[in-house]
């Protein structure tokens, strides 16, 4: 389970989902908590196979502009 904030704008979502596919990881569960004008607060369940897996994933969310921030929850 991941905390994110993602951007609220064009294309902010897909680059999420594609960032967690080119890890190959799964998308079990999205809830958007809160939405504002600059951003959305949500809460990801993500398959992944081991805590390195994790961190990989984590790592390449945080790398990205569309993702603010990215933590386990």
């Amino acid at each position: 389970r991941k905390k994110l904030r993602v951007a609220n704008q064009p294309g902010s979502l897909s680059t999420l989902t594609t960032l967690i596919a080119r890890n190959d990881a799964i998308v079990q569960d999205l809830r958007i908590m809160s939405r504002s004008i600059d951003f959305f607060d949500m809460v990801l369940n993500v398959e992944v196979t081991d805590v390195r897996h994790l961190m990989r994933v984590i790592a390449a969310l945080r790398a990205s502009d569309a993702i603010a921030s990215a933590a386990r929850a």
